[in-house]
């Protein structure tokens, strides 16, 4: 999807125009006619460029100026990195009873109990040079493939933490797209007890009744 700029040069007997000839690996070849860059040329040398704009495909060219001729040449589309796969799970501790959180991808948001065990794993669809974790306070984590091809993440919980995951090829290339997530922990609070009624106001004999109302949250 980036955009390729191809540059040749004719020496000798300089001509004014060129002919580029972009052969696809499908379809019909494309002739285009280019004429020299006159800032960028002298009287022994003229030079041309062509832009191809967004290439998705790979393919052949060669071009042509008065009697001379370039051999073939090749572009070669490299595709990035991606996701092909991700799994997510949170375990909370025993006590809190809370359901286990399973994801198959980078939620952008998730909260989580401060204490909780999270597993990730992330299956790259091409052969990577390293996988990161680029966390928000600049910190990054490298992480190791597994005998399954996958790279895995574990961790207690213990602070609300923000991170994407940096792919990189052996070519240089990572993905350019990237997937932020931030996991918001939460502490455990003592569960609470409120009395509505009766205010703290009342008086009453000692063989009264009372009616008390109460208000419990955890």
């Amino acid at each position: 999807g980036e955009n390729v700029t191809l540059e040749f040069t004719a020496t000798g007997k300089t001509a004014n125009s060129a002919k580029l000839t972009l052969h696809p690996a499908t379809g019909r070849d494309e002739v285009v006619v280019l004429s020299k860059l006159p800032n960028e040329s002298t009287a022994s040398a003229a030079k041309f460029a062509f832009i191809a704009n967004a290439v998705t495909a790979s393919f052949d060219y060669s071009a042509a100026a008065g009697d001379g001729r370039t051999a073939l040449h090749r572009v070669s589309v490299l595709e990035r990195p991606t996701l092909a796969q991700v799994q997510l799970r949170i375990e909370a501790p025993a006590y809190s009873r809370l359901p286990v959180v399973n994801e198959k991808s980078l939620p952008r948001q998730l909260r989580a109990l401060e204490g909780s065990k999270m597993e990730i794993s992330f299956l790259p669809d091409q052969e990577l040079a390293s996988l990161d974790l680029k966390f928000s306070d600049g910190k990054i984590q490298h992480l190791q493939k597994g005998p399954d091809k996958q790279y895995h993440f574990n961790t207690v919980l213990s602070n609300t933490m923000a991170f994407e995951p940096v792919l990189t090829n052996p070519r240089h290339l990572d993905n350019e797209s990237r997937p932020n997530c931030e996991i918001v922990v939460y502490q455990d609070q003592p569960p609470t007890v409120n009395i509505t009624s009766p205010n703290d106001q009342i008086t009453a004999k000692p063989d009264d009744k009372i009616q008390i109302e109460f208000e419990a949250r955890d």
